[in-house]
């Protein structure tokens, strides 16, 4: 007889608090919850299993990232009226550290801030898609050139086998046919496996770029510190992916189009 037992993993509601979304780059409206491990029957939850720490889920961009329930001073039951009555209720202190950070960040677009400081913010611009790819991860992601891939994978060497036996002039036989479609199958195979695993790099950059080139403008930076910046990323394995998206040379290129555009719109 088959059993199915095991644990799963299980996200309690706690509530609702104001909080800073790094997607987002602002203030938004939170669900805080607690992710427990619960061991399971047949899917049936057994217990209230063990707690494995909280994570806020912002409710505009559907972002998670880890939280702390004691940095509030209180977890709302309702979402309240707007933002503001919810932070004045759970979470007060934001708006003096969102301040704090816009003026580090002017500061810093000013050189007036330590170097160390400032490698920090130029790592923060990018930091804020940890959070997108990690849950991507979680699931197979096929994109239209991933799609395109498969679909030519598994199509092409049926048409190829019959273009091979379908024209007189070439006079080949089924066997002969069938290996050349095979051999280009798994030239597709070989194809579609690396398309797949650059299916992040071509996510990150068609989703995130343009927002990673607004927060780094302001700093103005060289394109040898983008380049310290994207090689420290590419050691960290839950930054790697973000680091291998970007080219040091385009990024800087795309940083001083954008802040020539916006001298020019002001």
């Amino acid at each position: 007889m088959f059993i199915v037992w095991g644990t799963k993993r299980v996200e309690k509601k706690l509530g609702w608090v104001s909080d800073y979304c790094p997607v987002c780059d602002d203030a938004h409206v939170h669900r805080l919850m607690e992710v427990r491990m619960v061991s399971h029957l047949y899917y049936i939850p057994l217990g209230r299993g063990e707690s494995a720490g909280y994570i806020k889920q912002c409710h505009r961009c559907k972002n998670q990232s880890a939280s702390n329930p004691r940095q509030y001073i209180h977890i709302s039951k309702k979402k309240l009226g707007s933002l503001e009555e919810l932070t004045d209720a759970t979470n007060p202190e934001l708006v003096k550290q969102l301040a704090s950070m816009l003026e580090l960040r002017e500061q810093a677009a000013l050189g007036e801030v330590s170097e160390e400081k400032r490698r920090a913010l130029l790592h923060q611009a990018f930091h804020f898609i940890i959070g997108p790819i990690a849950k991507r991860k979680q699931r197979i992601n096929l994109d239209w050139v991933s799609s395109l891939w498969l679909i030519t994978m598994i199509m092409g060497p049926i048409v190829l086998y019959f273009i091979l036996i379908s024209i007189p002039a070439m006079r080949m036989s089924n066997d002969v046919a069938y290996w050349i479609s095979f051999g280009a199958f798994l030239v597709l195979v070989v194809g579609f496996t690396i398309c797949v695993v650059g299916d992040s790099s071509r996510f990150i950059r068609r989703q995130y770029a343009r927002e990673v080139i607004k927060r780094l403008a302001p700093l103005k930076p060289e394109e040898q510190e983008l380049c310290e910046v994207l090689e420290a990323l590419k050691t960290n394995p839950d930054t790697k992916a973000i680091g291998k998206a970007f080219k040091a040379g385009k990024l800087y290129d795309q940083i001083n189009t954008f802040n020539e555009n916006n001298t020019l719109t002001a």
